[in-house]
């Protein structure tokens, strides 16, 4: 398949499955949402991580709040991405911090504690957003190729989808470009790849 036909077929997903999305109650996203969390935290890759990297859930996003709540708890650093030019960066968070309206109007850091530079060495887990999620590991953001060109450079990390159920697909349509997750997880499903 070519890029074209690609970007429409992408394009036309990322707006059914926007819409759906969109479709879940408040009620019941905060019950998923913390269901979800809950198998986030079971898992074997937030148990041995010392840093994770995590999104600010941004309008009808699975929340990462309860994640957040339980990764202090659990004395993980935190860090949360900001929109830099082109690029995102992941900065140390902490619940003091006051998070600024950023790209779309997504809270973010401000950029001025430490920021995550990913090695080997390290131990750590990105939790990352999405339109949808397929159980082969694809993963289709949001059309900008942030994560994708972050993950690129990432070695060490354990990379995590999250998502509500009805975004958790077979495949989602993805090139040689699109990083792929190791787990995919949602409120009724923990999908190793």
């Amino acid at each position: 398949m070519n890029e074209a036909d690609l970007y429409v077929i992408k394009k036309e997903l990322r707006r059914r499955m926007n819409d759906l999305r969109d479709s879940i109650s408040k009620e019941e996203r905060e019950n998923a949402s913390e269901k979800a969390a809950a198998k986030v935290i079971l898992s074997k890759d937030f148990i041995e991580c010392s840093d994770i990297l995590l999104f600010s859930s941004y309008r009808s996003e699975i929340s990462t709040e309860p994640l957040i709540r339980e990764a202090l708890k659990a004395g993980k650093n935190i860090y949360l991405p900001k929109v830099c030019d082109d690029e995102i960066k992941f900065y140390k968070y902490d619940p003091d911090d006051r998070l600024n309206e950023g790209y779309k109007g997504i809270p973010e850091p401000t950029g001025e504690t430490e920021e995550y530079v990913p090695s080997p060495e390290k131990k750590g887990l990105v939790i990352c957003p999405g339109l949808a999620f397929g159980r082969d590991g694809s993963r289709m953001g949001y059309g900008k190729g942030y994560y994708d060109r972050f993950l690129k450079n990432a070695s060490g990390l354990k990379k995590t989808g999250i998502c509500f159920e009805i975004q958790l697909l077979d495949t989602v349509p993805h090139s040689d470009k699109d990083m792929l997750m190791d787990t995919v997880i949602s409120e009724k499903n923990e999908v190793k790849i």
